[in-house]
């Protein structure tokens, strides 16, 4: 953030800090929610790279419809 504009900000009576200032979390918890937004990002990425393309149907498919639901619901059990 410029300078200028956070010392016009304290100025107007408004407090500058971090989220877990903010919501009052411990390490542990900021700790957990990072993890959780690492994890949701390689997901996203991994997600992007592991379609498959139907060449019969010329569908493109996600790595996920590929499984029968037995087996989807295996995985997401193992989670």
């Amino acid at each position: 953030m410029e300078i200028n504009k956070k010392e016009n900000l304290i100025a107007a009576g408004f407090q500058i800090g971090t989220v877990q200032e903010l919501l009052e979390l411990s390490d542990e918890e900021m700790a957990a929610i990072e993890n959780k937004i690492q994890e949701h990002n390689r997901n996203k990425i991994n997600k992007k790279y592991t379609r498959e393309y139907d060449i019969k149907s010329g569908i493109l498919l996600d790595a996920d419809s590929l499984l029968n639901d037995q087996e989807h619901n295996e995985i997401l059990s193992n989670d």
